[in-house]
């Protein structure tokens, strides 16, 4: 099977079945290394962020309905020209063999003529509407209401320098026993260039390719994956040796491990997730990591668990959210509704409602989303926090760089991807009143 090929397969997944991009990719790829699946990955993750552009593009250029699998290459075939800067006669060749891998060869002539026109007319494309909604929406995917929410927060010049940037680099940390300085020398002695984050120094951004799926540190549970806005979601909880912390919707385990090695394996951690297979991932992160005080399993965040009330110095909530982080997640705006982000808000509302009550007198109470969305978070630990007076917003100074003290309003900080070179990220500290009279065992 081609490359575009499977790329067009993935495509495929994600757009029409709903499937998430990062784990379409991880299942296609699995085996492959390498430029063949960086290539793939660079055509996928540009398709989806270019797709509106293209049917943008199509409406002017094709008269009359255009079959799912043909607008598809053709989405990738634009993706290509105009954006990967790929040679047109490989678009050209390479789009004409797929049409004729997926069994429609009769278009194949069809499929070649508007790449073609549409290179030679590059020059003068289709004009872009003047409204700064409707052209954020064709340049880059973002929802509507969304663009509008963006603009009236943030101005249109912030607005378009947020949905233009890309995060696609691979960020890793040292998991303890193994240290960041060990790490380091690590990387130094093998030749592999790479920059610490800015949020914190464990972050290691890669800047030369590793397999580091395969790679020996992986393989023997020293280092993992993740991103410094994640991490800094771990830091924010201030755990520490012999605490007691509740992770509620922690799969696959990210930051359930980083919290066991800020926490030096000392301690206990529960993690939850609501569906059974997401639960098989944490313990399977948790293993190859050689987390030891953590335990996984089963359970709905919104549902009461009377037995852990009032009894954990730490509860981590990083909900259930609309993903419109923007960096390296453009399908998160596909198919992304109005009624989602208000149905993810009251979601996320009585997930907080109801975990808030396992944290003790004097505990801490961490909120976090991957994005960027108002009602999902500034309103939401409002909106929290005017009917449970038992909690108030705790700095974060603690946890964070200088130069991002000033942003942390209150307890609360918005990162942004082209401000902080990470996924649009939202963090919430709260501090539960030492003198408290404590929970009932009411839902």
């Amino acid at each position: 099977m081609t490359n575009r090929r499977i790329a067009f397969n993935i495509l495929n997944r994600v757009i029409c079945e709903g499937a998430y991009a990062n784990l379409a990719l991880k299942d296609e790829l699995a085996g492959m290394h390498g430029n063949a699946a960086s290539a793939i990955t660079a055509l996928v993750y540009n398709t989806i962020e270019r797709i509106n552009y293209a049917d943008f593009l199509l409406h002017h250029y094709v008269t009359g309905r255009l079959h799912g699998s043909i607008r598809l290459v053709l989405r990738m075939g634009i993706s290509e020209l105009l954006f990967m800067k790929s040679p047109v006669y490989a678009v050209c060749d390479e789009s004409v063999k797929l049409t004729k891998d997926i069994g429609k060869a009769k278009l194949s002539g069809f499929v070649n003529a508007v790449l073609r026109r549409i290179d030679r007319e590059r020059d003068s494309l289709p004009d872009l509407p003047e409204d700064a909604t409707e052209r954020f929406n064709i340049l880059y995917g973002v929802p509507r209401f969304m663009a509008k929410e963006y603009i009236s927060l943030y101005g249109e010049g912030f607005t378009e320098s947020l949905l233009k940037s890309n995060v696609h680099s691979v960020t890793i940390r040292a998991q303890y026993p193994f240290t960041s300085m060990e790490l380091e020398a690590y990387l130094n002695a093998k030749g592999i260039s790479y920059h610490r984050g800015r949020l914190t120094g464990e972050a290691f951004i890669l800047e030369s390719g590793i397999d580091v799926i395969n790679n020996e540190l992986f393989a023997a549970g020293k280092i993992a994956v993740q991103s410094e806005s994640a991490m800094l979601a771990s830091l924010a909880c201030g755990a520490g040796e012999g605490d007691r912390v509740l992770d509620v919707c922690g799969a696959p385990g990210g930051k359930t491990a980083y919290l066991a090695s800020i926490m030096h394996d000392n301690g206990s951690i529960t993690t939850w997730d609501i569906h059974s297979h997401r639960v098989d991932l944490t313990k399977s992160t948790l293993d190859r990591l050689h987390v030891s005080i953590a335990r996984a399993s089963q359970h709905d965040a919104s549902e009461l668990e009377k037995s852990f009330i009032d009894s954990m110095d730490v509860v981590l909530v990083d909900a259930p959210c609309s993903g419109l982080g923007g960096g390296s997640k453009p399908d998160a705006y596909l198919n992304r509704t109005e009624r989602s982000i208000f149905e993810l808000s009251e979601l996320q509302n009585r997930i907080l409602g109801c975990c808030c009550k396992y944290v003790k007198a004097g505990g801490v109470l961490v909120y976090s989303t991957c994005t960027i969305s108002k009602r999902e978070n500034e309103d939401n630990i409002l909106r929290f926090l005017n009917t449970h007076e038992e909690f108030g917003l705790d700095s974060l100074e603690f946890c964070l760089p200088d130069g991002y003290v000033g942003r942390s309003y209150s307890g609360m900080i918005q990162l942004f991807p082209n401000m902080d070179g990470v996924d649009g990220f939202f963090i919430a500290r709260m501090k539960r009143r030492a003198q408290d009279g404590g929970h009932t065992n009411e839902a």
